[in-house]
């Protein structure tokens, strides 16, 4: 059975660190008022992008709120993601 996770797009504030050079400080979800502070990035990986062959970065964080989020930047296209 396929699950699969309902995307939004997010505005996210980042920090220049490197390689995965767009480390998420903050974000809000399109649509939505409230932001949300990035209390820990706790990983953070690249996945592949089947149908475009982009990479895009993943980060799973911590926000002040205490839930967790996986924030999706696709590079080729400058968007970031919720999921």
């Amino acid at each position: 059975m396929n699950h699969a996770v309902a995307r939004k797009r997010a505005m996210v504030e980042t920090h220049s660190a490197g390689r995965l050079h767009q480390i998420p400080l903050e974000f809000s979800i399109e649509g939505l008022k409230k932001r949300y502070l990035v209390r820990e990035v706790e990983s953070s990986w690249i996945e592949l992008d089947n149908e475009s062959g982009a990479e895009n970065l993943h980060f799973k964080v911590l926000a002040d709120n205490g839930r967790h989020f996986v924030l999706i930047y696709d590079e080729q296209q400058d968007i970031w993601e919720i999921e």
